[in-house]
């Protein structure tokens, strides 16, 4: 809706001035004052994406199993630090993870957990786009506008955090989408209910 769009322009534009006026934090290495100019973390990840590759080569289809790469990554994680980045051994420390849920379901549970996970996200990116076009009087367009921000959202930050540990976090999308799916369904049967019956002429002859 047009005032739904009016919020979002005024929050982008606080946003924007909100970021120009920090820039210096922004820019330096002080992560506490908002700064993102420290690449330890980012190279921290390459480690471990590199580390997660070669456990998944090592079995494919059926990964190194759920929430075992903390266990198994250590040896490859300590390899490619030496090898490739030179990095100390407690520089990403003992409990580490793929700060990526794409990677990490790759990683833990190969091919027969990856390929699932991939079909339901486009199961549902498809219903998304199906309710925005869709109109019924089971939810409005805001609420549409509002699940699919969370998804962005969801999608965004999981692809640089591990969403195991956030119950919430990771359940959000999906209820949303669920009420979403209900709603076209309750649409669809009521349509369809309406097409099937046809009123006979005694119905017809009866309502005049």
């Amino acid at each position: 809706s047009r005032k739904l769009r009016l919020v979002a322009l005024v929050l982008l534009l606080a946003m924007a001035l909100g970021v120009l006026g920090n820039w210096q934090n922004m820019r330096s290495t002080n992560r506490e004052a908002g700064g993102v100019g420290e690449i330890s973390t980012v190279q921290a990840r390459v480690v471990v994406i590199n580390a997660s590759m070669q456990l998944f080569k090592q079995n494919p289809l059926f990964g190194c199993g759920f929430d075992l790469f903390i266990k198994k990554a250590q040896p490859y994680v300590a390899e490619i630090r030496s090898t490739i980045l030179g990095y100390r051994e407690e520089s990403v420390g003992e409990y580490v993870n793929q700060h990526n849920v794409f990677v990490s379901v790759l990683t833990e549970m190969g091919l027969v957990g990856f390929i699932p996970f991939i079909a339901l996200w486009i199961l549902l990116i498809r219903l998304l786009v199906k309710a925005r076009s869709a109109r019924t009087s089971e939810y409005d367009s805001d609420f549409v506008a509002v699940v699919s921000a969370v998804v962005l959202a969801y999608l965004t930050t999981t692809m640089f955090l591990e969403p195991r540990w956030g119950e919430f976090m990771n359940v959000l999308p999906f209820i949303l989408m669920g009420i979403l799916a209900g709603g076209l369904e309750r649409a669809s049967f009521g349509r369809s209910n309406k097409m099937a019956h046809q009123p006979g002429p005694l119905e017809k002859e009866y309502a005049t």
